[in-house]
């Protein structure tokens, strides 16, 4: 889910894509898509959704597909310094100055990257096995994340600190917290498996299995 042009857009499952300008009253975009969608962002004026298909807008409600390179499922995407950053399967990042054509800057890895995340003049990436970090252009950094759990699938930043979530899978999972993305010494374990974190209105608020949700605001 996105917040853009005076609306939310949200996007799911068969090509779903919900847009609505006060949280409450939802409503479906007129599209013909059937393929899965598992992020979006806004930048630049426009809306990008990504999943099995790339999709693009102005206002939420009308979208062009774009080709997606290489054929590979997108899981995520974030906006920042004026760059859209796409991220999915085998390790593949696309990266976007107008969300129209992208350029492979990372992929034909082992690892999947899932979560991401523009804060502090650097994009920060999550996925399973992998949190990698880029302060200087494309220039990709691994963090230590030896202590946490392989499966890490949700990036957020508040409270002026990163924080992800991670789990074994299936397993009890956890929210650890970095103040640059590359040292995550600081962590929770939740009693849960969860799949996804965003930060707003002072809390951090975490997504899970069997419909848990946790809303917290850690000092």
């Amino acid at each position: 889910m996105t917040w853009g042009r005076d609306r939310f857009v949200a996007v799911g499952e068969k090509g779903l894509i919900l847009v609505s300008r006060d949280g409450y009253h939802w409503e479906v975009a007129p599209t013909h898509f059937s393929q899965w969608l598992y992020g979006v962002a806004f930048g630049k004026d426009r809306f990008v959704a990504v999943g099995e298909a790339l999709l693009l807008s102005r206002d939420g409600l009308e979208w062009q597909p774009l080709p997606v390179r290489g054929g590979k499922t997108l899981l995520g995407v974030a906006y920042g310094n004026g760059t859209f950053l796409a991220v999915g399967e085998k390790g593949t990042l696309l990266a976007s100055h107008d969300g129209r054509t992208w350029e492979e800057i990372l992929g034909d890895g082992s690892f999947w990257f899932k979560g991401v995340v523009y804060a502090r003049d650097r994009f920060v990436v999550t996925g399973y096995g992998q949190v990698l970090v880029s302060k200087r252009g494309w220039d990709w950094e691994e963090a230590n994340t030896r202590h946490l759990p392989k499966y890490l699938p949700s990036i957020t930043f508040g409270q002026e600190r990163f924080a992800l979530v991670g789990h074994a899978r299936p397993g009890e999972g956890l929210v650890a917290f970095s103040p640059d993305g590359f040292t995550w010494e600081e962590y929770l374990w939740l009693g849960m498996e969860p799949e996804a974190i965003t930060f707003g209105n002072g809390l951090f608020v975490i997504a899970g299995n069997c419909g848990t949700l946790l809303t917290f605001s850690p000092r």
